[in-house]
């Protein structure tokens, strides 16, 4: 399955062929910072009948940046993760960036219940910082297995799943 994200991202310390653009830059990130000052870190968990922007679990390319979906089905238990599916968003093949290199973005996990149509969504609204220091970021705890394998919850038909990243 094809998975795109929906993020927002910006480049530190990349020269830019024009002036204007990396001023623009500059106040892009300014704002985002103060957004995110004002959002809270708790996560949020909610169901939705609209679906997300895209999902799918392939993904390409953003922006020209190369990302990875990464489930643990049975959880990521270096991280505390077991009993509980595990998903992350990694950065992936970073060969060629510059040093110093940070993309920012506000990313939000999701699993469909295929029983009532909706979207259970994970996020906790926080600026996320993939860098060559951490590019990996993500839930270790997104969802407790007893909650998924139960027919009745609706996330598991079938043997089929979907889940996504926005």
């Amino acid at each position: 399955m094809d998975t795109e994200v929906k993020l927002f991202s910006t480049m530190k310390h990349k020269k830019s062929k024009k002036q204007g653009l990396g001023v623009m830059k500059k106040e892009v990130m300014e704002e985002e910072k103060e957004a995110m000052e004002k959002v809270t870190v708790d996560t949020v968990r909610e169901e939705r009948h609209v679906a997300p922007a895209h999902y799918s679990m392939k993904i390409d390319s953003f922006s020209g940046y190369n990302w990875k979906l990464v489930l643990y089905p049975n959880g990521d238990k270096s991280r505390n993760g077991d009993g509980y599916i595990s998903l992350y968003l990694v950065m992936a093949d970073t060969t060629g960036f510059p040093p110093g290199w940070e993309i920012n973005a506000i990313i939000k996990f999701f699993v469909f219940d295929q029983l009532s149509d909706k979207y259970l969504t994970i996020g906790d609204g926080s600026l996320r910082r993939f860098s060559a220091i951490k590019n990996k970021w993500g839930f270790p705890q997104m969802l407790s297995l007893s909650i998924f394998n139960n027919a009745s919850n609706g996330y598991l038909i079938g043997d089929s799943c979907v889940f996504g990243v926005e």
